[in-house]
């Protein structure tokens, strides 16, 4: 499988699943997922049904806790400026944000979240980076929770925000940890690899050479696991541990 890191082809199946392989990059380490062919429709529908339910996400006191906790670790390297939330979904986040006194954007692919996002008057809008064209403005901080796991080629998609960043601009990812303890515990049935739409799995090192292939360098890296995930891990394996890194434009 090629490996859209190193751009190498030389992977081994670690897992086999019903509906898919988990290969691993043999040159690099990252880890991603490649459906069967037969498999690739159901998996898409069973992943577009998990963004369905709106008022779960926005009425959800675990969402506002997160946002609240990634809004104070943001705040720890700039207090103002302009914002660009990247999969912002209903908006939590950028309500906190704006109240702190950052000028936002968000961007998100579904329409029910963008419009429960701007029923709250948020500047938010439905698309991806694509969208975003040469005379929108650069930002001093871009973020991204929970979504480069998706991403089927991030080298391009993380180009595209570079160019949108502001010099020494920063970028705030955060995203599931390989290494992490309910990984380790719960091995390939841990929901970060049986979730349909996650594609790719890194660790602190693999999201380093990502982020460094692009033109970013580390600011601060660290992996924190929720108790409250960790023990309904315990049962329902639906826990999760997550990398945080703060990365500066070059």
């Amino acid at each position: 499988m090629y490996c859209p890191i190193c751009k190498k082809s030389n992977s081994k199946i670690v897992k086999r699943k019903s509906y898919y392989d988990i290969v691993t990059c043999v040159d690099c380490d990252l880890h991603m997922k490649s459906f069967h062919d037969t498999n690739k429709h159901t998996m898409k529908t069973l992943a577009e049904d998990l963004y369905k339910n709106v008022d779960n996400r926005a009425y959800d006191r675990f969402t506002k806790k997160v946002a609240s906790d990634r809004l104070k670790n943001m705040q720890a390297f700039i207090r103002n400026g302009d914002l660009l939330e990247v999969g912002c979904a209903t908006g939590e986040f950028l309500e906190l944000a704006v109240h702190a006194g950052f000028k936002v954007l968000g961007l998100d692919t579904s329409d029910e979240y963008v419009k429960f996002a701007q029923s709250k008057g948020l500047n938010v809008r439905c698309g991806t980076t694509a969208e975003l064209s040469p005379t929108d403005k650069f930002f001093d901080m871009v973020t991204i929770f929970h979504l480069i796991e998706h991403i089927a080629d991030p080298i391009k998609f993380l180009n595209k925000i570079y160019d949108h960043i502001r010099e020494n601009g920063l970028i705030f990812i955060i995203t599931p940890n390989l290494d992490s303890l309910t990984n380790k515990i719960f091995g390939y049935a841990h929901p970060n690899f049986t979730q349909p739409d996650h594609l790719l799995f890194f660790s602190k090192k693999t999201l380093t050479n990502l982020l460094a292939k692009v033109g970013f360098e580390p600011v601060q890296t660290i992996s924190i696991e929720y108790p409250v995930c960790f023990f309904s891990s315990l049962k329902t394996m639906l826990g999760f541990a997550l990398l945080f890194g703060i990365q500066k434009r070059l």
